[in-house]
């Protein structure tokens, strides 16, 4: 959404850019960059078809249909259709007459996220098979409950944001708007007790009334994200909305990142109205000057802002590695020279399986998000006893399954220049990896009891231009 739709005034337009490139500064995880980013250009497209004549049909909504390309069903997609149903619910109500565009445009949005998700939709609809997400609440640490919920949802909390898609809010955005909204109902009770009105005064009871809402709508969204963690929440999908068992729809949470910023440029354009004193004027565009400045250089692992500015600084650091580095395509190429590679199923010890996958090996293991849950199980037979001596990554495989990684205590999948030293103990089923099409472990460490495994050397191959290090083991 476009802030200079909302506030077109000339006097704003300084505000509007700060506030809205802090906005676009905000660090997230990858994958979701494209699908929460766009959420501010459905609703700018919302309140466009809402600004048109209710019942006349205009052609160009149509577009719509192209709209969820730029979206995605399961991260904002799923809550970009509820809040415009609940919206074209409102402008019914408030103009009295249903807006035929937005009926449309909602047809239109759901028609698109079906083409564009197409095969989740088949996944969900037309296999006959269950998938790994028909258990994806079944971990124990999901079993908090409502109380606990409710006791976790603070305003501190709020002003965070998700893991995934950071708000930093809590050291600017949050004193800026508590303070200004406080200050105008100070002002408003004042002005009530002095039996006095003005233009400001209605200005500011807009401006408290449209605060409260925006700050109670991200407490909704951060309550429905912690009740999203109950066993109570748990039940009643088990029993009345299975689908949705699968379903991460405690992402609600994302669309703070909208609201907060919104209600910040709305605080920012109050402070401005009512201070016409140069220095605090000047102190306003100041304030949002320091929310970019602490956006750019927050240290979240997200932020590559950050990161690119710092890049001298963190070019020596052991976890940050470049593309080539990370995917290593001449190493790996090489290795598959080697051992005269025709396509048999590999796995990954100690990396990234989607390192392997990327140099076009056939990964028995990977990261996949909605996948057969028989294959899941299949996979479990192979770390099974793993599993058994780690509870914590037992329920993490059990609960959803989207990681099917060759798990191991001495060594993980992170990103690392650090070559491995010592020799680690892998507890597997070789039998099962076997009957899953496996025959190669290529493995950052060597394996200490490959010889239990019936896991036969084949070969160790290192490059100073690596940051890998890797050992061939052949499944007996």
């Amino acid at each position: 959404m476009r802030i200079k739709h909302l506030f077109p005034d000339e006097e704003n337009a300084a505000v509007v850019k700060l506030v809205s490139l802090s906005y676009a500064l905000l660090p997230m995880t990858p994958h979701w960059w494209v699908a929460a980013g766009s959420v501010p250009l459905f609703a700018y497209v919302f309140l466009l078809i809402g600004g048109l004549k209710p019942g006349a049909f205009e052609k160009r909504v149509l577009f719509l249909l192209f709209l969820p390309i730029f979206s995605l069903l399961p991260i904002a997609g799923f809550f970009i259709l509820i809040l415009w149903v609940l919206g074209i619910m409102v402008f019914w109500m408030t103009k009295k007459k249903l807006n035929i565009n937005l009926v449309i445009g909602f047809c239109c949005l759901l028609v698109g996220y079906v083409l564009v998700e197409l095969r989740l939709f088949y996944a969900y609809l037309f296999l006959r098979e269950p998938l790994n997400r028909s258990i994806w609440r079944s971990g124990q640490s999901l079993n908090a409950s409502v109380g606990e919920a409710f006791a976790r949802v603070n305003l501190r909390d709020i002003f965070t944001g998700h893991y995934h898609a950071p708000i930093l809010g809590t050291k600017v955005l949050m004193p800026v708007i508590v303070l200004t909204l406080a200050s105008a109902i100070i002002f408003i009770l004042w002005r009530v007790i002095k039996n006095k009105s003005n233009a400001e005064y209605g200005y500011l009871a807009r401006y408290s009334l449209l605060a409260m809402a925006l700050l109670a709508s991200a407490f909704l969204f951060r309550l429905v994200e912690a009740l999203y963690q109950t066993s109570f929440v748990t039940r009643i999908l088990r029993d009345w909305a299975p689908l949705l068992l699968g379903f991460g729809w405690n992402r609600f949470f994302i669309l703070n990142r909208t609201l907060l910023y919104l209600l910040f440029a709305l605080s920012l354009i109050t402070l401005l109205r009512i201070f016409q004193n140069r220095k605090i004027r000047f102190l306003v565009y100041a304030v949002a000057c320091l929310q970019i400045l602490l956006v750019i250089g927050n240290t979240d692992h997200y932020n590559y802002s950050g990161l690119n500015l710092r890049h001298d600084e963190m070019s020596g650091h052991d976890s940050m590695l470049t593309y080539n580095e990370f995917y290593a395509e001449d190493f790996f190429n090489a290795i598959k020279e080697d051992l005269d590679y025709d396509g048999e199923g590999v796995a990954a010890l100690g990396y990234h399986p989607g390192v392997l996958m990327y140099n076009d090996f056939t990964c028995l293991d990977a990261a996949h998000n909605i996948y057969p849950l028989s294959r899941m199980l299949a996979f479990r037979e192979v770390i099974a006893p793993q599993l058994e001596v780690n509870p914590e990554q037992r329920d993490y495989y059990d609960r959803q399954g989207i990681r099917m990684y060759l798990y191991n205590d001495d060594i993980d999948y992170a990103p690392t220049k650090t070559k491995a030293t010592e020799a680690v103990e892998l507890r597997m089923d070789t039998a099962a990896f076997r009957g899953l099409g496996g025959t190669y472990i290529l493995s950052r460490a060597e394996i200490a009891n490959a010889g239990e495994l019936n896991l036969s050397f084949v070969n160790h191959y290192d490059s100073e231009n690596s940051v890998y290090e890797i050992l061939v083991y052949r499944a007996d």
